[in-house]
């Protein structure tokens, strides 16, 4: 029986074409997640997870059960965070794979917020801003809210 060899090298500007585009692919990776909501979200830090775990906590007794609906969430970070009225037209929303997306567009302001739970998840877990994209500015803003805590 003889045997086949396989010839790698016949084409050797489609095995550097294809290196290169594993290349792209994997630094990609690596450079991407911590800012996609539609990945796996990076851990909290332990003092930011106590803040959550509190609040999830406050609010399963019965304390702001407005952070269990996203828009109110959304509303309050504009408002009391950002200064920014949003007014009676509603925020476009898109669901991601591990959280919310709410995009705010008009003649002052562009930008996209996105929520997360972070302790408990589905219609009883609490909502929080990750961090919000300002379209006009392309910067990338990290929110931490636990300094809020009491």
């Amino acid at each position: 029986m003889k045997r086949k060899r396989l010839k790698i090298h016949e084409k050797p500007h489609e095995v550097f074409l294809c290196i290169v585009g594993i290349t792209c692919i994997l630094l990609g990776c690596l450079f991407i997640p911590a800012i996609r909501m539609d990945k796996e979200m990076v851990s909290l830090p332990p003092e930011q997870m106590e803040y959550y775990e509190w609040l999830q906590n406050e609010v399963n007794n019965g304390h702001q059960p407005w952070r269990i609906v996203p828009e109110q969430v959304v509303s309050d970070f504009l408002i009391n965070h950002l200064n920014i009225e949003v007014g009676p037209k509603p925020l476009a929303k898109k669901v991601l794979r591990n959280g919310l997306e709410f995009t705010l567009s008009n003649e002052e302001n562009h930008l996209s917020i996105f929520l997360f739970q972070p302790v408990t998840k589905g219609d009883f877990g609490i909502w929080t801003v990750a961090y919000y994209v300002d379209h006009t500015t392309g910067e990338t803003h990290f929110v931490d809210l636990s300094q809020d805590y009491p």
